[in-house]
């Protein structure tokens, strides 16, 4: 896998002037190499600085701070990759908004090069500078851990002699690398102030990618998340219906969830080979959760009184195919209701091999055997 290099503004919420508002300690106590993966408890931040209106933010030492949603969303689409500390303000010592993200797994970016000279105590380089003094590696291969984001295994640096109290000369820098995936979810759900440091095109992710995108966010609707800015959101009950946990209303299953995701509210044309039948899908957001709820309809089909239906797909001419929840609430069966006549019948197993139908997959025997069976 392909690693991006992140990047962001350079006015740190967690430094001023490359001086790190959070001394460290040292780990060297002969040349006074600090300990660069130490977190400062409590970890401050610049107060004006906390004012900035994005979820994502650059900080020191191959982190970064996030606010609520984008920690949310991390915690649930790559979960134990990072450590969270809360943040407060510098002067008041209040609580800010953000949380500082430790990746937990490191990376090989590259090292000072061979010539140059080190502590006798902790090897650590005099200095690393990033241009004449680094090299860096050919491939960047994981050191710790399988993940999607990490810290930079070793530093960079100009600073020839470290102090024994940090001073403004004493600046050190740490990358901050991340998958192609994880990166293009993240600019899908508009989590903003992290960009890839590049001086071309951004990377683009491949359909692999894609897959894997779509499935996280199907997931985040399962866990109830949104995954759109709540400004931007249909409905501001959206993350209590996807979840299952607003009242009487089942969460939809995941194969529709990373397929609408990955497609959008997909039309079928000339369905079961019957011309001018269109199916379109219906967004998580419109499916309906009132209309075909078991007791609802009323029919003289007592089989139809007993289905719990949510409309997911609706046709041009007023019928709809409806999940139904009285059975496996997992992957429920589909069904397919016939307004002129007020019942429901057998569509398809799943909605996988709902799909199947609709795309012509396979014959339109299923169809045709229930129907003959209503009739009889």
């Amino acid at each position: 896998m392909t690693y991006l290099s992140l990047t962001g503004s350079d006015t740190r919420m967690d430094s001023r002037n490359s001086v790190l508002v959070n001394p460290l300690p040292q780990r060297c106590e002969r040349c006074h190499f600090p300990d660069i993966d130490f977190v400062p408890q409590p970890y401050r931040l610049i107060d004006a600085r906390t004012k900035n209106p994005n979820d994502l933010a650059p900080a020191e030492l191959g982190n970064f701070l996030v606010r609520q949603r984008a920690k949310d969303v991390l915690e649930i689409v790559i979960p134990g990759q990072c450590a969270f500390y809360p943040t407060v303000l510098r002067k008041t010592g209040e609580q800010s908004s953000w949380f500082l993200a430790v990746p937990n797994g490191w990376i090989d970016t590259g090292q000072a090069k061979a010539d140059i000279e080190r502590c006798s105590a902790c090897g650590e380089p005099k200095s690393a500078h990033w241009g004449s003094q680094y090299d860096y590696s050919q491939t960047l291969a994981p050191v710790s851990g399988d993940a999607e984001i990490f810290k930079a295994a070793h530093w960079s640096s100009s600073v020839r002699e470290w102090s024994k109290d940090w001073t403004e000369q004493d600046w050190i820098y740490r990358h901050l690398l991340i998958s192609p995936r994880l990166y293009h979810l993240l600019k899908q759900l508009k989590l903003k102030g992290l960009v890839e440091a590049t001086c071309g095109s951004e990377t683009k992710p491949t359909s692999a990618d894609q897959q894997w995108i779509a499935k996280k966010r199907a997931l985040l609707i399962e866990q109830g998340r949104r995954t759109e800015p709540p400004s931007e959101s249909k409905r501001s009950s959206l993350a209590t219906i996807y979840s299952g946990q607003a009242s009487n209303r089942p969460a939809p299953p995941r194969s529709y969830l990373e397929f609408v995701t990955a497609h959008g509210p997909k039309s079928y044309f000339h369905v079961d080979e019957q011309e001018g039948f269109t199916v379109q899908l219906l967004e998580p957001s419109d499916l309906d959760y009132v209309h075909y709820r078991r007791g609802v309809l009323r029919s003289e089909d007592e089989e139809t009184n007993e289905i719990d239906g949510v409309m997911f797909a609706e046709t041009l001419h007023g019928d709809c195919l409806c999940f139904d929840f009285s059975g496996d609430v997992t992957e429920p069966s589909v069904v397919i209701y016939l307004h002129e006549m007020n019942y429901f019948e057998p569509y398809a197993a799943n909605f996988t091999e709902c799909l199947q139908r609709l795309e012509g997959v396979g014959s339109s025997e299923t169809s045709e055997r229930s129907r003959i069976n209503k009739t009889l």
